[in-house]
């Protein structure tokens, strides 16, 4: 089973250039908007031939209903609001004066009678979508992406809303450079899934698009990594740049650790996952020490799991293996090859992990991930 999205506007290579200008430039939401309070902002939106343009607007709330006055309009079509960009206004300086992104990701359509917009939205999680295959929620933000951790959380008040078959798919490239919602912080990512009692169980689609900037600086985290703790997921064609991640265990840039409940063999499947330009390391107090379950695409698996990973062709990378001591790890497979890999890379209980580097590092415990 898999997740897609027939709604989706099919995507092509990003332009800049705008051809949409017209006299439609009043949206209205009511719930959907009621958290936002800031008057200028930037909406991000996909235009129907999939690239993507930015209209300045001001808000204001009346009544319940926000209404959003563009600079400029928009001329008839269907479009997909992403977000909307903001600058934060904080007492804490280390927020102060940061963009700020406000997830959408609603349709809109621009008619002669003014501007619509979808009314799907599921407010148990805060994301337009179903969470179905047909209709999977829709991530546009690291906002969105908190969305998914919070509800896995709460999940005795939600029905448990996040489970084995809820799909989630990205809509565009997200930047988590400017994402830090704590003052003093020095990070700005907890895992989706924080532990193995709260692990993310669903389908998530990348669609192709990337994650950058992902920060995790806490020396002592275990499962530190996009998603933490995993349990009969499946995670497919995402790519992380970009990532700097420093814990004490399990820790990678896609999945940190794969678990199991019960007895049975559960599968977890990750599928044509790509980690670009990042850096890997265990707890340290100045110097690198000795962490354990470090990988690229998953750090620790537990031994009654059965994870799939698959990796995309045409991928070539700096010489060199990163040799993990991992008591967890079971019939471990290294690869030491800079040609073209073939497809599928792991099957089974098996693991083959690619973990190339740019230098040696002591006790391996630190791993630099580069593509060329």
């Amino acid at each position: 089973m898999g997740c897609s999205d027939d709604k989706n506007i099919p995507d092509i290579p990003a332009s800049t250039e705008d051809t949409y200008e017209g006299v439609h430039d009043l949206i209205s939401f009511t719930k959907e908007t009621e958290d936002f309070t800031y008057g200028d902002l930037t909406f991000y939106i996909k235009t129907p031939r999939g690239n993507i343009i930015q209209r300045k607007a001001k808000h204001r709330r009346l009544s319940g209903t926000s209404l959003f006055t563009m600079e400029k309009g928009l001329k008839e079509g269907k479009y997909q609001l992403l977000y909307m960009e903001y600058t934060i206004q904080s007492d804490c300086p280390d927020i102060d004066g940061r963009n700020g992104e406000f997830g959408m990701a609603c349709y809109i359509t621009v008619s002669e009678n003014g501007i619509s917009t979808e009314t799907n939205r599921d407010e148990r999680i805060g994301l337009y979508g179903n969470g179905t295959p047909e209709d999977p929620y829709r991530i546009t933000s690291a906002d969105d992406l908190a969305k998914i951790q919070e509800a896995i959380l709460n999940f005795h008040n939600n029905g448990n809303l996040v489970n084995s078959s809820t799909c989630f798919k990205q809509q565009n490239d997200i930047s988590m450079a400017n994402y830090n919602d704590q003052c003093g912080w020095e990070g700005n990512w907890y895992q989706i899934g924080l532990s193995a009692s709260y692990p993310f169980t669903g389908y998530y689609d990348g669609n192709g698009y990337t994650i950058r900037d992902l920060k995790m600086l806490d020396k002592n985290a275990v499962g530190a990594s996009l998603f933490g703790f995993v349990n009969q997921a499946i995670i497919s064609n995402l790519t992380i740049e970009k990532a700097t991640i420093t814990g004490y265990g399990a820790l990678s840039a896609i999945v940190g650790a794969v678990t199991t409940k019960g007895g049975s063999i559960n599968k977890t499947f990750i599928k044509g996952c790509i980690v670009k330009k990042s850096t890997i390391e265990s707890r340290s107090d100045g110097v690198v020490t000795d962490g354990m379950a470090i990988g690229v695409i998953a750090g620790m698996v537990d031994p009654n799991v059965n994870l799939w990973i698959l990796l995309g062709r045409g991928l070539h990378y700096k010489r060199g293996d990163c040799r993990r001591r991992n008591p967890w790890r079971r019939n471990s497979v290294l690869n030491d090859t800079n040609h073209e890999l073939p497809q599928p890379e792991y099957q089974g209980n098996r693991i083959l992990q690619l973990c190339r580097r740019n230098r040696w590092v002591r006790r391996y415990a630190l791993c630099i991930f580069m593509q060329q």
